[in-house]
């Protein structure tokens, strides 16, 4: 219970950051887009690129970002099989995507810093990769519903700068390259700007939407691929690691990291891609809050049940 309560304590800042954004989008009308895009081009790749440049690598770390993005197209699909059922309006593709995806980037990534040494902090960053790849890829492909070609959806992942940052960085980590003492604390700085940054951007993306309609059938199926399939299906992948593929033998840390890819919140950027392709998106940002307030106490029971 101790342990409950001190990691409860640990991430009120995170949802401060969120209630900063948002109302400093509903009051002062702050440009998301130009924040977005300062996170996505500039203070991202560089936290990235530092991450990389100072992980110690081992050849079985690089199936994390493949089995996080296999483990994001299979919830996808149940969900759009499922979903499919239910709804022939889009919410199916909504839910699907939500699904295969989560906050692994600005919510994971500071509850990575509390549970996890630099090394450690750098692997997650890997399994993040995964998802990343996800999102532009997959993902973007369910939620538009064929508006993007498969050639578009490649350019897409092409753009991505954090993917190439991460690579460059992996590359000279290889080669015995190492920054300055005073360039190494510069990139602090841009964590705690990724940090508090990124959270603002969901208090951002809400704020800019002016109605939430809840339909507790969809809200139901939302949440249930966030917070009760994601972590079920990593366990089950994490069971048979251990049992029958030794894929991450005498790195078992690695379990500890993909359980915290699997119970994040569900990502801001779901209500981001439903108002881009009008799915839906007032529906997404009443899941997103939702499921990002029930994250005040589902995060930290299941940190302290499973890390």
């Amino acid at each position: 219970m101790q342990i409950f309560l001190s990691f409860c304590l640990k991430i009120w800042p995170l949802y401060i950051y969120i209630i900063m954004g948002y109302f400093g989008g509903r009051l002062f009308k702050i440009d998301r887009q130009s924040i977005a895009s300062l996170l996505f081009y500039f203070i991202v790749p560089l936290v990235f690129f530092n991450v990389a440049l100072n992980v110690k690598i081992q050849p079985c770390y690089l199936f994390l970002p493949l089995i996080c993005f296999i483990l994001c197209i299979s919830l996808c699909f149940i969900y759009l099989y499922f979903a499919g059922k239910l709804w022939k309006d889009g919410k199916a593709n909504l839910i699907a995507f939500a699904a295969g995806t989560g906050n692994t980037g600005y919510f994971g990534f500071p509850l990575a810093l509390m549970l996890f040494d630099e090394h450690q902090v750098g692997i997650y960053m890997l399994g993040n990769i995964g998802f990343s790849l996800y999102d532009y890829t997959v993902g973007a492909y369910i939620i538009t519903r064929g508006t993007y070609t498969k050639k578009q959806a490649l350019h897409k992942v092409m753009r991505l700068p954090m993917i190439y940052a991460f690579i460059l960085g992996l590359t000279l980590n290889y080669l015995g390259f190492k920054l300055p003492s005073e360039v190494s604390h510069f990139a602090q700085h841009l964590r705690g700007a990724y940090i508090v940054l990124g959270m603002m951007i969901i208090g951002l993306a809400l704020a800019n939407l002016e109605a939430y309609k809840i339909d507790y059938k969809f809200l139901a199926c939302f949440l249930s691929a966030k917070f009760l399939a994601a972590p079920m299906i990593v366990l089950s992948v994490i069971t048979l690691d251990q049992n029958v593929m030794h894929i991450f033998e005498g790195n078992e840390f690695i379990y500890k990291i993909m359980i915290l890819l699997s119970i994040v919140p569900p990502a801001a950027n779901t209500v981001v891609f439903a108002t881009l392709n009008k799915c839906h998106p007032e529906q997404a940002a009443a899941a997103v809050l939702t499921g990002t307030v029930l994250g005040m106490v589902y995060v930290p029971a299941m940190v302290t049940w499973l890390i």
